[in-house]
Formats: C-alpha cells, structure tokens, sequence
C-alpha cells in the first residue's frame, strides 16, 4: 500500500506531465493562468460526469486527464496531440477552409483543430472522458456552442483570418500576387518574413509573439502554416479573447496584425 507521502509525490508529478512544467499553471488572469478566465471550465453546469451525478467543477479535465487520454484515438494529419489530451476533436475535412488565394493550403494543423473542438458550435462541449464499457463520450448535443454565440467559429471558416495556409518564409520566395511582395518601388501591401516575426519579441517561448508553425508538408513557400494559435494562446487571457499579445494598444494600434502585415497606407 502506498504511503500519503508516496501518493503526494506521484500527484505532484502527474501535475508536471500534464502541465508541461509550467504551461497549465493555475494563477489568476492577470497572471496568465486560466482561473477565472472563460477557459476555467470549473464554472459551467455541462461538465461530463461518467457516474452520471452533478457536474464535477472541474478546471482542466474537459482538455486534459490523467488516465485514459485520447479516448477517441484521434491521430491529426499535421503536427501531434498535446499531452494527456481528452476532448473530441473532428479532422480537417470537417471544415471548409478560407477562399484566400494564398501561397497553397495545408491540411489543418493541430493548433487550429484543437480550438475548434469547441469553437466549431459542432462539437459538444461535454464531449470529453472515457466512457464505461469503451471509447469517448459523444457529449451531449445541447451543450454545443450555439450559432449566435460571438465565440462560435463554425465549420465554414472562409470568412475568418484564414488558417492552415502555407507563410512566405522570406521575401525571395514571396511571389504569389494574392500575398503580395514587400518592395519598396512597387509599394505593395505584403507580409513580413519568419525571421522578423520571430525575433519580433525578446521571449524565446514565443508565447508572446506571432507563432508560425512547421509542417512535414512543403508549401509553394515554405513550410510554415497560420493557425488559430498563431495568435492566441488558450492558457493566458491577460490580453482578452486570449490574445498572444495586445492588439489595441493605442501606441503601438493594431500590434498583433502589423507583425506579420506589412501596408503600402
């Protein structure tokens, strides 16, 4: 039988594997952590329970769990699971991606499909845990976003910033029209390189900047894709709607965008 010492010691290390050391830290918003913020899932009434009691208050369990993770045994096409994942995910078919003539698409990154496990109204918010006798629970219809619910994405994304399309890694290679070239005798509107939006801050987490993401798919130009977290982070809400970085400072308006856009106005 273990001792409460022992059982202190494995709860503290299953707390650093499901935190990745401090990426789940439980702080207040001002802190960057998720208490209090509408990610801290400890205040909604939806909560699965698998004993089919009250709703359990539980903060990080409808993303993340202990035992059992992946009960769906979903496998994303383009990047990996986070640790100890536990909510229903839908594959990038599931979804109709941006019109935007860009540099070629990629199939939706795991960055993108992991907020649009709830932001897509399509999935149940509750769908999350391993059920008794096998498998994930299916959640429950009534608790998915609703379609006019202002945090609703959809699964028609082609009227939002677009996601999984390829980043012009340099401006040698940024020759697609739709993209546009940073050239200062054409005037062109374009975009900044990977270079400059990553050094773009002093934090080497780049948890504070524009975060493009590799992929083992070669692009027209590159191998870099936007993501829904390129600007946001689901762990920190100092900024509001999880922003990396603010975005309406009025000594620096409209920061987030003009690090990667570049304007001819």
């Amino acid at each position: 039988m273990k001792t409460n010492r022992q059982m202190a010691v494995l709860a503290a290390l299953g707390c650093a594997v499901l935190g990745g050391g401090t990426a789940l830290a439980v702080k207040g918003p001002g802190d960057g952590g998720i208490r209090n913020t509408p990610h801290d899932f400890s205040q909604y009434t939806w909560q699965f329970d698998p004993a089919g009691g009250a709703a359990q208050g539980q903060m990080c369990v409808p993303c993340h769990t202990p035992h059992k993770s992946n009960p769906y045994g979903f496998t994303p096409v383009s990047g990996s699971l986070p640790p100890l994942w536990n909510h229903q995910l839908k594959d990038g078919s599931a979804y109709t991606l941006s019109t935007f003539a860009g540099p070629g698409k990629a199939n939706l990154n795991i960055k993108s499909l992991l907020c649009l496990g709830c932001h897509d109204g399509a999935t149940a918010l509750d769908a999350y845990g391993y059920m008794d006798g096998g498998g994930g629970n299916p959640g429950n219809a009534a608790n998915k976003m609703g379609p006019n619910n202002i945090n609703t994405i959809g699964t028609d994304l082609s009227d939002d910033h677009p996601v999984g399309v390829y980043y012009p890694v340099s401006f040698t290679n940024n020759t697609s029209t739709s993209w546009g070239t940073l050239s200062a005798t054409t005037g062109r509107s374009g975009t900044r390189s990977i270079s400059e939006i990553h050094t773009s801050s002093t934090d080497t987490n780049k948890m504070n900047s524009v975060t493009v993401y590799p992929t083992s798919t070669t692009g027209a130009d590159g191998n870099y894709t936007v993501e829904c977290e390129s600007c946001h982070q689901v762990h920190n809400n100092t900024y509001g709607t999880f922003l990396r970085f603010a975005n309406n400072d009025p000594n620096n308006p409209s920061a987030m965008c003009v690090t990667c856009h570049v304007s001819k106005y």
